[in-house]
């Protein structure tokens, strides 16, 4: 038997869409970032192929995200659920040339924005180091270079949310 999640779960996730969109922007609204838009240069060339090479991987498009600074970018894959419930892997292109992947519970599940998450360039260097022929060892090294893991920014809204 499927049990109903429970009405203050529901709310607090309506909530959290509400508090986020406002913070930042929907990619709904941004079908740029949603296709990726990469900067003409040695970097925006390095990140479209990597952008490529994850949608090649499983990776796709999604216009339900946050935009966050300097974003240009973004993908998501759904995963076998982990032990924690997360199942979403979410990859960030950023315009400073910096790419990050976080690890989620998917868009819709009532945990996405108080759950586990946590960042997981593990997953990325995975699928770079698998793709080593395809890419040459020298893009692969310019791309493994540009991975980073991102600061907070939940962790910086629940905050600004309790100085309120």
């Amino acid at each position: 038997m499927t049990r109903r999640p429970s009405r203050p779960l529901v709310l607090a996730y309506l909530f959290d869409v509400r508090d986020n969109v406002r913070n930042y922007p929907w990619a709904l609204w941004r079908p740029r970032i949603v296709r990726g838009y990469f900067p003409e240069s040695a970097r925006g060339r390095y990140q479209r192929a990597f952008f490529d090479l994850l949608l090649k991987n499983g990776f796709r498009r999604t216009r339900w995200q946050l935009i966050l600074p300097g974003q240009i970018a973004g993908l998501i894959k759904r995963v076998s659920k982990r032990s924690d419930g997360t199942d979403q892997f979410h990859v960030r292109f950023y315009e400073n040339g910096t790419i990050d992947c976080e690890v989620e519970h998917h868009n819709f599940d009532l945990r996405h924005w108080s759950g586990a998450r946590y960042d997981s360039v593990d997953e990325l260097e995975n699928i770079l180091r698998s793709s080593l022929h395809e890419l040459g060892e020298t893009m692969t090294e310019e791309i493994r270079r540009m991975f980073v893991v991102k600061p907070d920014y939940m962790e910086a809204i629940r905050k600004m949310k309790d100085l309120v």
